[in-house]
């Protein structure tokens, strides 16, 4: 039996992981790495594997951003001593981490954009014949949605936002989803797009208020204090001066 499975990873995040075999495991008799060689000059992927309370673990580590490897590993399970089962680990290293133009911080990474819509989807928008994620235009992407966000919430509240509520990181998501179709994106993508809109400038409006620590809300865009006109003078030609 071949148990395929698929995992994304951070390049400096040591992973703890167990496979899923549906049954216990006695040993692992052999576990590795092959790089697929997307990106050139990768690093090896680092992988041991022993078995905790009848399952097979493994720990993994290192790799390079933009690479995928396959881990492949061997157990013998306690129902068959005899028997061997198999399984392969597709292991997709990304860098999260982005930062707006201006050094601010991501509402929403690199690695929550992958984990809402998946690994191969994202790879299929943004492909430049690579078989990677162009990250340069996911991140583009990204920032033209986080800007309208900003834009839209900045009347209200106390931009960059400290702490990033779900519904917000959704709709940076869903609109910068919807740009990555560059010759119109698919009906329920773009559907997506228009209600994370629609959502953004009923914040705007005060009419959706988001739900975040008081703390981190400004006094309101409108004061409370009188608003005083004081008349001026326009001087003419010839020293004169006129109300108005």
């Amino acid at each position: 039996m071949i148990v395929v499975q698929n995992i994304v990873k951070q390049p400096e995040e040591a992973l703890h992981y167990v496979f899923e075999l549906g049954q216990a495991i006695a040993s692992v008799t052999s576990i590795g790495a092959i790089v697929r060689e997307l990106v050139a000059g990768s690093a090896d992927l680092v992988v041991s594997a022993s078995v905790v309370d009848g399952a097979a673990t493994a720990e993994i580590s290192g790799g390079t951003d933009g690479e995928r490897y396959l881990v492949t590993l061997r157990a013998v399970p306690f129902s068959d001593e005899d028997g061997v089962v198999e399984a392969e680990l597709e292991v997709a290293v990304v860098d999260g981490k982005w930062t707006m133009p201006d050094g601010g911080v991501a509402y929403l990474s690199i690695s929550d954009f992958v984990d809402s819509f998946g690994l191969e989807e994202v790879v299929r928008m943004t492909d430049n014949g690579s078989g990677r994620i162009d990250r340069a235009m996911l991140v583009g992407a990204l920032r033209h949605a986080q800007g309208i966000v900003d834009i839209n919430l900045g009347g209200r509240y106390a931009v960059p936002l400290a702490t990033v509520p779900d519904a917000i990181k959704t709709a940076i998501a869903d609109i910068a989803r919807a740009r990555l179709y560059p010759r119109g994106a698919p009906d329920g993508v773009a559907d997506a797009a228009k209600v994370a809109h629609r959502m953004l400038e009923r914040i705007s409006t005060g009419s959706l208020p988001l739900s975040i620590p008081a703390g981190e809300q400004p006094a309101s865009a409108e004061s409370d204090a009188p608003i005083m006109f004081t008349p001026g003078r326009k001087a003419y030609p010839g020293g004169r001066g006129s109300s108005w």
